[in-house]
């Protein structure tokens, strides 16, 4: 369902989560939660960025995941990101989701400024 791999730069550390699949199913965010919650304790909740890239699409579901995980990290001082496509952008856009996250097209411009975050 999700891939974790932790990225290094000049000794900055940050969380990479890739969703495998192409949407966010209700019956699976639970277990999901659960292995974000385990991988991010187990990092000692570092900056991380969500890469969406595959997904065509988000609902409601999706979305509130997303903004509860992000008390998460504020409760951390740490910060998020999620890389999306053009069409699932469109819906953040929508919903105003930049209020909650940062939000990037492309995986290299989220880790540069993950990066820039660990200064």
């Amino acid at each position: 369902m999700a891939k974790f791999v932790k990225i290094n730069n000049d000794n900055k550390e940050c969380l990479v989560v890739h969703f495998l699949k192409t949407s966010f199913n209700i019956f699976e965010k639970n277990e999901l939660a659960l292995q974000v919650e385990k991988a991010l304790k187990r990092n000692h909740f570092p900056h991380t960025i969500f890469d969406l890239s595959n997904f065509e699409h988000i609902d409601s579901i999706g979305i509130g995941f997303f903004i509860a995980t992000k008390n998460i990290f504020k409760e951390n001082q740490k910060e998020m990101a999620l890389v999306c496509s053009k069409k699932v952008e469109e819906i953040f856009q929508t919903v105003r989701m930049e209020r909650f996250c940062r939000i990037y097209t492309s995986l290299d411009n989220a880790k540069e400024c993950m990066y820039q975050l660990c200064i």
